[in-house]
């Protein structure tokens, strides 16, 4: 029987005023019978937030020492459609899909191909969670485009989102 594991995967990329991109990428990986999660985090400079998003899952699923059973959960479109239905048409184009009647290398080619080697060893179950912006006093509020405010997006803390979806099933 394999161990059973919780992995949350997390990305963000910050603009600063001259319009260079640095962005964060962090996993929280939790045995489903308890113990001390592991965590890692670390960041990275003028990489997408798609990158990052599937850097943090690669990260979590090499991190487990043993075959597992794994349910991964992202807050990214980009990693869960990938793992759902596009990762198996990719491999089986060699990791390359039509773009203008071309054959053109995917998005993130290397990584993709790493997530693919983990499911060699892993059973995973990739889910999507939502990240919501925080409901207190003084927190950032969307005011729509006419105002140029731009819509800021925070996620809950790693173990506020275990007691929640464990809470779930």
């Amino acid at each position: 029987m394999k161990p059973e594991f919780l992995l949350f995967s997390y990305a963000k990329v910050f603009f600063d005023d001259y319009g260079f991109h640095n962005g964060i990428w962090r996993f929280v990986l939790k045995g489903k019978e308890g113990g001390v999660p592991l965590e890692a985090f670390d960041h990275e400079d003028g990489w997408h937030v798609d990158r990052l998003s599937l850097l943090s899952v690669v990260r979590g699923l090499e991190s487990l020492e043993q075959p597992s059973k794994v349910a991964l959960y992202s807050p990214s479109r980009y990693v869960t459609r990938g793992f759902d239905s596009a990762m198996s048409i990719w491999k089986k184009k060699d990791w390359t899909w039509e773009r203008f009647g071309e054959e053109v290398a995917i998005k993130n080619r290397d990584l993709w191909i790493r997530v693919d080697r983990a499911l060699e060893f892993h059973d995973v179950d990739c889910r999507y969670y939502r990240v919501d912006a925080p409901q207190r006093m003084g927190a950032p509020v969307f005011a729509g485009a006419a105002s140029g405010h731009k819509r800021r997006r925070t996620i809950r803390p790693a173990d506020d989102a275990c007691r929640q979806l464990e809470a779930v099933g």
